[in-house]
C-alpha cells in the first residue's frame, strides 16, 4: 500500500493546483513511514487536516460582497462627514434593522456581485423605516476587477477604513469582528472588486 500512495503523491505533484491533496498525501506517507497501517494513516491524516482547516473559516462569498459594499459606503460617508462620524453611523450586521444611521435618516445597503440587481432581504424590518426617520435603500452592484487598477479587495478596504479611524478605531474593530473579519485570514481575500 505504501508504494501505491507514493505513486499517488508523485502524480499529484505533477498537477498544478492540487496542493490540498498533496498535503493530505504527504501526511499519509509520513504515517506510513512510521509503520502505521494504511487505514490508520488515512484516518489520522484526514482528522489532522480537518482540525487544521477548522481554524481557517472564511466568511461566505455573500457576506464578503456585503461587507465590501458597506465599506465602500463607509468610505463615501467618510469623504462627506469625516471618518469618525462615518464609523459611528455604521451599525453593523447583527443588531439593528438598518446598516447606517445618520442624523436624520437611515440607510440599508444591499450589495450584489450578480449581473442583475437582485438583493435578498433578511427580515421584514430591513425595508421599514424607523419611527420618525426616512429610510433609503442603497443598491450596490460590484463586478470583479481582476488586475484592474481601481479594483480593491476586502482586505484593502479594511486597511483603508482603519487608516482613518482615529478616535473611532475601537468601534470600527468591533464592527469588523461582528462582520466575521479575521486579520489572520486577511491575505486569503484576494478577489478585487
Amino acid at each position: 500500500p505504501g508504494s501505491d500512495v507514493r505513486a499517488w503523491v508523485l502524480k499529484i505533484k505533477s498537477q498544478p493546483g492540487d496542493s490540498g491533496a498533496l498535503a493530505l498525501a504527504a501526511l499519509i506517507v509520513d504515517r506510513l513511514d512510521r509503520d502505521e497501517g494504511l487505514q490508520s494513516s488515512v484516518r489520522s491524516s484526514l482528522q489532522e487536516l480537518k482540525h487544521l482547516l477548522a481554524r481557517f473559516v472564511l466568511i461566505s462569498r455573500g457576506r464578503e460582497v456585503g461587507l465590501v459594499g458597506e465599506l465602500l459606503f463607509l468610505r463615501h460617508l467618510a469623504n462627506h462627514y469625516g471618518d469618525s462620524a462615518a464609523i459611528k453611523s455604521w451599525l453593523g450586521p447583527p443588531r439593528e434593522p438598518h446598516d447606517f444611521s445618520l442624523s436624520s435618516f437611515d440607510v440599508e445597503a444591499k450589495t450584489t456581485d450578480g449581473e442583475r440587481r437582485i438583493h435578498t432581504v433578511s427580515s421584514e424590518t430591513q425595508l421599514m423605516p424607523s419611527p420618525g426617520r426616512r429610510l433609503f435603500l442603497l443598491s450596490i452592484q460590484l463586478s470583479e476587477a481582476g488586475t484592474g487598477e481601481k479594483g480593491q479587495s476586502l482586505h484593502q478596504l479594511v486597511d483603508e477604513a482603519r487608516s482613518g479611524a482615529g478616535d473611532a478605531t475601537d468601534l470600527l474593530e468591533y464592527r469588523l469582528l461582528e462582520a466575521g473579519w479575521d486579520d489572520q485570514l486577511a491575505e486569503l481575500y484576494t478577489t478585487r472588486f
